[in-house]
């Protein structure tokens, strides 16, 4: 049954993610929107047996399994191919401005409209500091291992751009982290 999943989300990312990449998209948008398709929202709402028969629970947590092995792996073969570009010695300086930008701008914007949000969302008996610091936090992370995945798929991760986007991402998540 394994097979068959894999078999099924690998032809289900593929095939959108031909049919984005054609569309001027990066090819990972395609594969993301194939698993918002394949997952409870759509094919669950849709097919509710199917999709139950597909994807039960033990098999989640095998997928889910191989999913994080499949980011590792792939995060692994980023770094060891990651360089920084010689010809410019200040690419180290444009990635913490850029990315301390890059977690300033979003967290003020997320911790400005989280006293709204926490009238409306907040649980009782959260702390109203703790959920504007989360609210802050979630607004400034990155989706690291999709930028990457865009910059390799463009053939930009080895240029000076690509490395300042790629710093600047790394930089945002670390902090967010902390936070």
């Amino acid at each position: 049954m394994l097979l068959i999943q894999i078999l099924f989300v690998m032809l289900s990312a593929k095939l959108l993610g031909a049919v984005l990449n054609r569309l001027g998209q990066p090819q990972v948008v395609g594969e993301m929107i194939a698993g918002f398709v394949l997952g409870p929202v759509i094919l669950g709402q849709l097919f509710p047996a199917f999709h139950q028969q597909l994807f039960d629970n033990s098999a989640i947590t095998q997928l889910k399994v191989l999913s994080e092995l499949g980011i590792l792996l792939f995060m692994f073969v980023i770094g060891a191919e990651f360089r920084f570009p010689i010809k410019q010695s200040n690419t180290g300086f444009k990635a913490m401005v850029i990315g301390a930008f890059s977690i300033v701008i979003p967290f003020s914007l997320g911790a400005a409209i989280a006293p709204w949000l926490f009238e409306h969302f907040a649980s009782p008996g959260t702390s109203r500091l703790g959920f504007v610091l989360f609210i802050g936090t979630v607004f400034s992370v990155t989706a690291f291992p999709v930028l990457a995945r865009i910059l390799k798929e463009r053939g930009i991760l080895g240029t000076q751009i690509g490395a300042i986007a790629l710093l600047a991402a790394a930089m945002s998540d670390v902090v967010a982290w902390m936070l």
